[in-house]
């Protein structure tokens, strides 16, 4: 057994000398590249316009990047780009060089509003042929104007004070950019009611609503009222909006009985109270009887214990 370890002892004290001369040894110059930096500008665009796109690519490596190729792109099919040439080549790029390329993007005017990413890659080898790459994502961020729309409201031409009705509100975003915290109510004299609510409203989107109105009467009594239905909603960049429409009512009496009217009411009002009086006398005659029975039942109670 001894003489196993002392083995193991002599053949690891050997091997030292042969790990420690290849720690030692350099190791193989390399290209290295990095996209330190993009930028986009403008920073917001809207349909139709260009983005244009500079990065920055830095060689930090200890060798020269041979035949490097960048390209950028977009996964939109609404951003591309504006030359036929979505690459750049150059033939090298030395260690501790920095090289700065450009790409222009067009922006479709269908595109809708939001944040769009930009792509670059790049590809290159060093001296032996060896390939390497590196890549960079960057924000692009479109706003399209907004302009909600909606379908023409016309109010009942005679209210009666004290009844409801319900109107349709029916809002469509025919634009390329969603609408938020859209608000529709009816702001009329006479006439209440509560606003309907849309959170949103995407790009070619409809909805429809019902506005709830309870008729009252107006300041002065019956008669015109004159009012609007308002449509209040924001954009992208929080801005409110607003849509009007003018409607108007008439607000009229609630309806009095004829005079056949108030006669069946009438009789209809004496037929409860006559209802109500028999009811009274049934229930007084059952009372009267129950007192008359209990009466009873304890004068022979009170006979019988006289005879015990």
């Amino acid at each position: 057994m001894k003489r196993i370890l002392a083995l193991l002892i002599a053949l690891l004290v050997f091997a030292m000398p042969i790990v420690g001369a290849a720690a030692g040894q350099e190791e193989p110059k390399r290209p290295r590249l990095m996209i330190e930096s993009g930028v986009v500008a403008p920073e917001v665009v809207s349909g139709g316009e260009d983005i244009e796109l500079v990065v920055s690519i830095n060689n930090i490596g200890k060798a020269e990047a041979r035949y490097l190729s960048v390209k950028a792109y977009s996964e939109s099919e609404y951003i591309t780009l504006a030359s036929d040439l979505n690459g750049t080549f150059m033939q090298k790029l030395s260690s501790g060089k920095t090289c700065e390329i450009t790409f222009t993007f067009h922006v479709n005017p269908r595109a809708e509003s939001g944040e769009y990413l930009l792509h670059v890659d790049a590809v290159y080898e060093d001296v032996s042929g060896m390939l390497y790459s590196c890549d960079a994502v960057f924000r692009a961020t479109i706003v399209q104007p907004v302009e909600l729309a909606f379908d023409p409201i016309e109010l009942p031409e005679l209210a009666e004070s004290g009844s409801s009705f319900t109107q349709l509100i029916s809002v469509y975003n025919p634009t390329y950019a969603p609408a938020y915290n859209v608000h529709a109510s009816l702001n009329a004299d006479g006439l209440v009611c509560a606003s309907v609510f849309f959170p949103e409203l995407a790009p070619g989107e409809q909805a429809v609503k019902e506005l709830n109105v309870f008729v009252i009467t107006l300041s002065g009594g019956y008669g015109l009222t004159n009012g609007e239905i308002v449509i209040t909603y924001e954009d992208y960049s929080g801005t409110v909006k607003t849509l009007t429409q003018p409607v108007s009512c008439r607000i009229t009496e609630p309806d009095k009985l004829s005079a056949d009217e108030e006669q069946l009411l009438i009789e209809e009002q004496k037929a409860q109270q006559t209802l109500s009086k028999w009811w009274i006398t049934v229930l007084c005659a059952a009372a009267l009887t129950a007192i008359v029975i209990s009466v009873i039942i304890v004068s022979k109670l009170s006979r019988l214990a006289k005879i015990r």
